[in-house]
């Protein structure tokens, strides 16, 4: 077993680094299956202290509900890791406190986690909490996974060494399939809309550095303030600029008050940054007026990473509905912690962020390696679309399984 996966490893570039055969053992869990545990070759001591991890978890506020989905991930790998033997020989547990999906919150949570001893942590749900809470944490001796995105998270001093480091693709990357599209399609009238908060202005930031380059004249460009925009005006006046592409900069509660009160609307593309990727969209908005919206999606389990399947089918025994993106990506975050810590051979945080600092891993999300920052640089995106009641990868076509619906019909 163990010369088939050092072969893999060697093969596919899982993982680099020092303490190679460390992370043999790390990677057995793609080998597994809900009916079959593996030997373990370092047992549970009675006595051992567990190794913990923070998480500040939106359990109330209107974040709960994505944040409850990260969190499952991250639950089911916690089983997985115990199941088959923990993390050098110590049981890993969850340490959660509510952050209230406030800034607030998310600070006063870090602050009590930390006051617990506890120095690995996950990162709140969105990237205002975890912005909210970046100044103290990249100030202390911690190790923290981040599910956030917007690039103001890795805006620290050259001279400092990342504490935070990136899962997902930037926020300012998140768009880059969706202009590709638009360029091979010859399209050129470009509508951007967003909301006034960090994720979304740094797509739209990014979206309105890269057009021009991509052949794309913005002929709209607008943000809103999510507690008093008129959606039905702001769709109405986008309408009347003729865009042949529309991008969306929001959070899925927006894509759907969006997608609900806007008429008269006929771009050849129309796309959001992730809203629509989750079922909750076509639920509320009905299935024939979602039918051809785009999504940015950070993972589908139709693309084949390690584990990914597996994944899937074992989240929807327990829970009984396939995981979204969210929970796939607190599984993965976990899975990158443990192999740095496999690797560094140590829970301390100053090895393990060596190790998150310059190794290359694939998690059931996709690749993982950042730069000197603690940024994502080699994790793809994927764009979605809703076809006839569900989901379908759709670009890049060598990964899709369905074909692109054009032009979008229109509403």
């Amino acid at each position: 077993m163990l010369m088939f996966l050092s072969k893999m490893l060697r093969r596919s570039t899982l993982v680099t680094g020092k303490g190679f055969w460390a992370c043999v053992a790390a990677l057995t869990w793609s080998l597994q299956t809900a009916a079959v545990q593996t030997t373990t070759t370092t047992p549970i001591a009675p006595e051992a202290e567990p190794i913990r991890i923070g998480v500040p978890v939106s359990q109330t506020g209107r974040l709960a509900d994505f944040a409850d989905q990260q969190l499952k991930g991250m639950e089911q790998f916690v089983d997985d890791i115990n199941n088959r033997g923990a993390l050098l020989g110590r049981p890993v547990v969850l340490v959660t406190l509510d952050d209230r999906s406030t800034e607030t919150g998310a600070q006063e949570a870090y602050q009590a986690l930390r006051a617990q001893g506890i120095d690995l942590f996950v990162s709140p749900y969105s990237s205002e909490l975890t912005l909210a809470i970046q100044p103290q944490a990249q100030n202390e001796d911690i190790v923290m996974m981040s599910l956030a995105s917007a690039p103001q998270i890795w805006e620290t001093p050259s001279q400092q060494t990342p504490k935070i480091f990136g899962l997902y693709t930037p926020a300012d990357e998140n768009m880059a399939p969706l202009l590709k599209l638009a360029q091979e399609k010859g399209l050129t009238r470009l509508g951007l809309i967003y909301q006034k908060t960090d994720f979304p202005e740094a797509v739209a930031t990014a979206v309105r550095a890269q057009a021009g380059s991509m052949g794309l004249q913005l002929v709209f460009d607008e943000g809103y303030d999510v507690r008093s925009a008129d959606f039905a005006d702001l769709a109405r006046r986008l309408g009347n600029t003729n865009p042949e592409v529309v991008v969306v900069g929001s959070y899925i509660e927006d894509a759907i008050a969006f997608t609900k009160k806007a008429t008269n609307l006929k771009p050849k593309l129309m796309a959001f940054s992730g809203g629509p990727a989750l079922r909750d969209f076509g639920t509320e908005v009905g299935h024939a007026k979602a039918d051809g919206v785009l999504s940015t999606a950070q993972w589908m389990r139709s693309v084949r990473f390690p584990g990914s399947f597996d994944f899937g089918f074992r989240y929807r025994e327990h829970h009984g509905i396939y995981p979204s993106y969210d929970a796939a990506g607190g599984y993965a975050a976990l899975q990158v912690l443990e192999a740095a810590v496999r690797l560094a051979g140590s829970a301390e945080p100053a090895a393990i962020r060596e190790q998150l600092t310059n190794m290359k891993f694939r998690s059931i999300v996709g690749h993982y390696r950042v730069d000197q920052r603690g940024r994502q640089t080699a994790k793809s995106t994927y764009l979605v679309q809703w076809q006839d009641s569900h989901i379908s990868l759709v670009y890049p076509t060598e990964l899709s399984r369905f074909a692109l619906k054009y032009p979008f019909p229109g509403w």
